[in-house]
């Protein structure tokens, strides 16, 4: 099986595939998304003590172009083994149907390096971390089989696969979050490319980062973080990164490693509010000329238009009095076209 890399360097997949890959090897953010999907019947009877990342992919290369894979093992709490598998697949609509077989493919695989190793076969609890832009409806795996009748129902495969729907978590579900990382995780997924929610996540990451002690997984979670976002979002990349990042991405990792230390999070706080301030002022310096310039334009013209209501006024009058001149007399003696005298009688006799 292929060997797992770590942090960034992890799947040649879109930067939303990678950045998950690389989250969710951090086990309370892992814990996090078992307890959002799996029933608590099931969680419930999961020694989460034990959960262990694995170093296996189950994957295979056809499969890698939807999904990114991470296999927890653990110890259900009569100590059988248990294999929790989180599958990323990152679509912005509904997934196909076929998603079920893609995940029977992955158990089967699963099963088969465990009965070549003569282990003995673990559950598998397939998780799919979901955040599209509409709610996750899941078809049961019946409904692919609407052309038989119930006789054949048996020879279906029957197993279930469950959902984190990141994009649509109830106040219940996000109260059941026990790590901060797994918020800021699910709020730097809901980001995209946009750069005001990528700059307000960041901020929301660096007050993780000066106000918590950094250890390995916590120190991994911002790095990681930092890579996600310097890939989507050039304004990041002007604003926080700046020129000290190269463009390869494992010393670009390591050079953010270096520069994105504890202490220097409180700097970063002070420079991301004194350019809220600035962008701000900005703001309303921009807004205040927009009002005067709107004022002048707008007394300019009123003026323009008050002086040639009263021309038409004097005119209308004046060919009123005379109503046998020629238009084009009438025009040459105002100084106007003699199309302006033809409309101006044309209004005199709508009237």
């Amino acid at each position: 099986m292929r060997k797992k890399k770590q942090l960034w360097d992890v799947f040649p997949h879109q930067p939303h595939d990678r950045y998950a890959r690389s989250v969710l090897g951090i086990p309370k953010v892992a814990s996090d998304l078992i307890r959002l999907s799996v029933p608590s019947a099931i969680f419930g009877r999961i020694d989460m003590s034990t959960l262990t990342l694995g170093q296996e992919s189950f994957v295979d290369e056809q499969m890698a172009e939807h999904l990114a894979d991470v296999c927890y093992t653990a110890q259900s709490k009569n100590g059988s083994s248990v294999r929790v598998n989180i599958l990323f697949e990152h679509k912005s609509e509904q997934p196909y149907t076929a998603v079920y077989f893609q995940f029977l493919r992955y158990i089967v695989q699963i099963h088969s390096s465990e009965l070549k190793q003569n282990r003995k076969v673990s559950v598998v609890i397939p998780i799919l971390l979901y955040h599209g832009s509409q709610p996750f409806r899941k078809e049961p795996m019946e409904d692919l089989y609407t052309d038989y009748s119930e006789e054949f129902r048996e020879a279906i495969p029957h197993y279930n696969y469950y959902v984190a729907d990141m994009s649509h978590l109830s106040k219940d579900e996000y109260l059941a979050v026990t790590s901060a990382m797994t918020v800021l995780f699910i709020k730097a997924l809901a980001s995209g490319g946009n750069p005001d929610f990528v700059m307000h996540s960041w901020r929301e990451v660096c007050n993780f980062a000066a106000t918590n002690p950094l250890t390995g997984f916590e120190t991994d979670f911002v790095v990681v973080t930092a890579m996600y976002f310097r890939k989507i979002s050039p304004y990041f990349n002007k604003i926080i990164l700046g020129p000290m990042v190269n463009e390869n991405e494992i010393l670009a990792e390591q050079q953010i490693r270096n520069a994105f230390t504890p202490e220097n999070f409180g700097l970063m706080l002070q420079r991301m509010d004194n350019l809220g301030e600035y962008l701000e002022e900005a703001l309303e310096k921009g807004k205040k000329e927009g009002m005067e310039k709107g004022k002048k334009e707008g007394m300019e013209k009123g003026i323009e238009k008050g002086r040639e209501d009263a021309r038409a006024s004097t005119i209308s009058t004046f060919l009123h009095k005379m109503p046998d001149m020629p238009d084009e007399e009438a025009a040459s003696l105002f100084d106007v076209t003699v199309d302006y005298v033809k409309n101006l009688r044309e209004k005199m006799k709508a009237v």
